[in-house]
C-alpha cells in the first residue's frame, strides 16, 4: 500500500476507535442513567442526557471526518466506493481499520439495547406516575363530594 494512502487508512482506524470511545461512554451513561431513574434522581439523570447530547454531537462531527477522509482515499485510488470498501475488508492492510470498524457496531448494538431498556423503563414509570395522578385526581373528587 503506498504511504499516501496508508496514512489516511490510519488516520480512519483512530477517528473509528475514537467514536468508539464515545460510544462507550454514551454506553456507561445509560446503565448509569436506568440506575438514576429508579433512584428517582433525575436532576443527574438529566446531567448524562447532556452529556450523551454532547457526546453524540462529537461523533457527528467524527463521521464528517470520516468522510472526508474516505473521500480523500477515493480520489487517491482512483477506485468507487464498493471497489475501496472491498479492499479495505480483504487486504491484510486493512485490518486494523475492520478491527475498528467492528468495534464501532458492536458498541452502536450495545448502545441502542440499553437505550430502548431504558426508554421502556421510563414508559414503565411514566404509566405509574399517570396512575398515581388518576388516583390523586379521585381522591380530591372524594373530597368535593364531601
Amino acid at each position: 500500500m503506498r504511504d499516501d494512502i496508508a496514512v489516511i487508512v490510519d488516520k480512519l482506524r483512530v477517528l473509528y476507535s475514537g467514536k468508539n470511545a464515545f460510544l462507550i461512554k454514551i454506553a456507561e451513561h445509560y446503565s448509569a442513567q436506568e440506575s438514576l431513574l429508579r433512584a428517582e434522581n433525575f436532576e443527574a439523570m438529566n446531567d448524562l442526557m447532556d452529556e450523551n447530547a454532547a457526546l453524540i454531537s462529537a461523533i457527528d462531527s467524527l463521521d464528517y471526518d470520516i468522510s472526508a477522509q474516505m473521500d480523500g482515499l477515493i480520489r487517491r485510488t482512483g477506485m468507487d466506493k464498493k471497489m475501496l470498501d472491498r479492499f479495505l475488508n480483504e487486504s491484510r492492510e486493512g485490518e486494523a481499520l475492520r478491527t475498528a470498524k467492528t468495534e464501532c457496531a458492536e458498541s452502536i448494538e450495545a448502545v441502542i439495547a440499553l437505550a430502548d431498556s431504558f426508554i421502556g423503563l421510563m414508559k414503565s414509570m411514566t404509566v405509574n406516575y399517570l396512575k398515581d395522578a388518576d388516583e390523586l385526581a379521585r381522591i380530591r373528587r372524594m373530597k368535593e363530594l364531601l
